[in-house]
């Protein structure tokens, strides 16, 4: 479940230099690097635990801090050290993380978590229910988990492996909910916290805090040089039963544009790309000898449009606006036949109410276009400058309004730059991607529409001021029943269309490219916890 945080800041980007704290492995690179990561030579048990796991990210760590993961690439490299209580699993779908079970008791009003006891720290203190009490006071504290601020009254461990949530109003999605909270030692972090205040934990940051650098992951950071690169050596209190961890490390590398990547992958010099591919990608290393593309159908994530109401305030405008996404071209144009296309935004779960495109013939459009001034406006449409999608989408948009007299500016910026730019509402038009498969429905109108997450701006759901909307998400949290939820979903998604508040573009078919010489990878059904996830990565091996 996606639980909402802030947007933090990252850390210090002055900071250039970067020390190391620890004593460290050096990794042969050159020639001899490529034959490691080939996997040439004999592939027995005692060389599979001697080689280093390489793995391209396209975007640097930002946050640095498993309690404020926002970032999609601070979210995959946490996840290596970090575990949460649940999990999403191959194929779909949740499963038990860190926790063995979870139980709604007292009328749903009450959420137990019993904690698998074969998981301990790198250090080697067992992981205990007081930790996930830490982890997720210090969270509700530092008003980063959106749905346990709204919803738990307390949280308690009631005894060493059990958790016991009081919630304000009774749900059922609860244990759902809690596959984003990234469990963290409170022996390790106690006296940070205290020293900090733990409603200031959303600006902490790991880097350089060594001591800090204790997980329950297979993996556990050991050196940071950021800009290059982050390594994780193997964590040697990680439970068998849940996968060998052959290699003896995992480094993820930097690489600033998605092409050199790809060329690294198909090149060998890396075993994976953690982010998904893009369709252009995709064709193109569908040809490269050597590696394998792992797909997750659509249905799991989507791109939406998003108007700004503060700066087009006419109904009939914005409706106009977002018509000028053909998702139908756009699947066939810019994803090549690897998506759906969406009317409305999508509903967790995959779930697509029946509605009806709004077409305008050009007669209407000339006519909100005079009425409403259009003509002598520039919209100014913001998205991360670093998915050629989105880009390209805009193009497609922006020949489309010149056609009726509007003009659409391109105002694409850095990824962390316009999320910013999102939550401080400068812009008119915001094309993003959300993930909402995992989401319970309940879930999705809870994090996405209540008016105490309005710190999370449009970027996620845009929380306009609507009666229908609001009384729609206060009738599914009163109710607390994913049949509510659902009910509640499908209206809400229907009446942001229906305003001109926001559109569906399209959902796509998720690719992720891995090198052949490895086997073992898992996929999930977001891309942020996906081949990167612990799992996954406790049970890469070489292939055989």
């Amino acid at each position: 479940m996606d639980i909402p945080r802030r947007t933090i800041p990252g850390p210090d980007e002055e900071e250039a230099v970067m020390r190391a704290h620890r004593t460290l492995k050096t990794i042969a690179v050159g020639a001899a690097a490529m034959v490691i990561l080939a996997g040439c030579g004999d592939s027995g048990a005692d060389d599979d635990e001697d080689f280093t796991l390489d793995i391209a990210i396209t975007t640097d760590l930002q946050a640095f801090n498993p309690l404020s993961v926002t970032n999609a690439t601070d979210i995959q490299v946490m996840n290596t050290m970090y575990l949460p209580l649940m999990r999403l699993k191959e194929g779909g779908g949740l499963e038990p993380g860190l926790m063995s079970s979870c139980t709604y008791e007292d009328g749903n009003q009450r959420v137990e978590w019993t904690i698998d006891d074969g998981y301990q720290w790198s250090d080697g203190e067992p992981v205990t229910a007081d930790d996930v009490v830490f982890t997720m006071q210090t969270g509700i504290a530092s008003d980063m988990y959106g749905l346990w601020q709204g919803n738990v009254e307390s949280v308690e461990a009631l005894d060493e492996s059990t958790v016991s949530a009081n919630l304000l109003t009774p749900a059922t999605t609860a244990c759902e909910d809690s596959s984003q909270v990234l469990v963290v030692p409170q022996h390790v972090w106690g006296d940070v916290v205290e020293e900090q205040g733990a409603d200031q934990m959303g600006t902490f940051t790991l880097s350089e805090k060594d001591a800090l650098w204790v997980g329950n992951g297979p993996y556990v950071l050991a050196e940071e040089r950021k800009g290059d690169r982050y390594t994780f050596e193997r964590n040697e209190h990680w439970p068998t039963e849940h996968g060998e961890v052959k290699a003896s490390s995992v480094v993820y590398r930097f690489f600033p544009d998605a092409n050199t990547a790809q060329v690294a992958l198909t090149s060998g010099e890396v075993a994976a790309i953690a982010p998904a591919v893009s369709e252009s990608a995709r064709r193109t290393l569908e040809g490269s000898g050597g590696v394998e593309l792992k797909t997750v159908a659509p249905g799991t994530s989507y791109a939406k449009l998003t108007v700004n109401t503060d700066r087009v305030p006419e109904q009939e405008l914005r409706s106009l606006l977002l018509s000028f996404v053909d998702p139908e071209q756009v699947v066939k144009s810019v994803l090549l036949d690897t998506g759906e296309p969406l009317v409305t935004p999508l509903v967790s779960g995959g779930l697509t109410p029946d509605v009806d495109e709004r077409e305008f013939s050009t007669a209407e459009a000339e006519r909100i276009v005079a009425e409403t001034g259009a003509d002598a406006r520039e919209f100014r449409v913001l998205c991360d400058s670093g998915v050629a999608n989105f880009v390209k989408i805009l193009d497609l948009m922006t020949e489309k309004a010149a056609e009726v007299g509007i003009t659409l500016v391109n105002d694409c910026q850095e990824r962390n730059s316009a999320r910013s730019a999102s939550k401080e509402g400068n812009f008119d038009l915001f094309i993003n991607p959300l993930g909402a498969g995992y989401l319970s429905p309940l879930t999705f109108t809870t994090i996405s529409w209540d008016p105490r997450q309005a710190d999370l701006g449009v970027f996620y759901g845009g929380h306009y001021e609507d009666p229908v909307i609001q009384q729609a998400a206060d009738e599914a949290r009163a109710s607390g029943t994913s049949e509510a939820g659902e009910k509640a979903a499908k209206t809400i998604v229907e009446r942001v269309y229906e305003q001109g508040y926001a559109r569906g573009i399209y959902s796509p078919e998720m690719a992720f490219a891995v090198s052949s010489d490895y086997s073992g990878w898992e996929t999930a059904n977001f891309e942020s916890f996906s081949i990167t996830n612990a799992w996954s990565l406790a049970n890469v091996t070489r292939a055989d």
